[in-house]
């Protein structure tokens, strides 16, 4: 497998670091699979070839079926045994995590905002 991570040049070296390599632009029919978890939707499908896979993660808002290719939605289920183990594994420092800005509790409705208006480079954690 070769992985390719779509993002900003300033994002270089997170991507490189988890083993993809970097492109910039998205470039059509160049994939056999297309992972699309920056809900990129219809501009993302563009990058699979025909007959390839597309994964998406708005289910609410799917992509249609084209050119051989079926989507499919990643679905969101509550797993707290699966959430320890990843909060461990980030503590330890073995798996990156992007925090853009850490925000009170009291001010939840500030980081509901930010999260709204998109465009962060990575998550907003809520502090208590």
């Amino acid at each position: 497998w070769r992985v390719t991570g779509l993002a900003r040049t300033t994002d270089r070296e997170f991507v490189t670091t988890t083993g993809a390599d970097l492109v910039t632009e998205i470039e059509p029919r160049a994939y056999d699979a297309v992972a699309d978890t920056a809900g990129l939707q219809a501009t993302a499908i563009d990058a699979v070839v025909d007959g390839g896979a597309f994964v998406g993660v708005l289910p609410i808002a799917p992509v249609a079926a084209q050119r051989g290719i079926e989507p499919t939605d990643v679905f969101v289920q509550a797993d707290g045994v699966r959430l320890a183990e990843l909060l461990r594994r980030g503590h330890a420092g073995d798996l990156a995590v992007r925090v853009a800005e850490e925000v009170p509790f009291s001010e939840f409705a500030r980081a509901y905002a930010l999260v709204g208006q998109g465009g962060l480079r990575g998550r907003v954690v809520l502090t208590f």
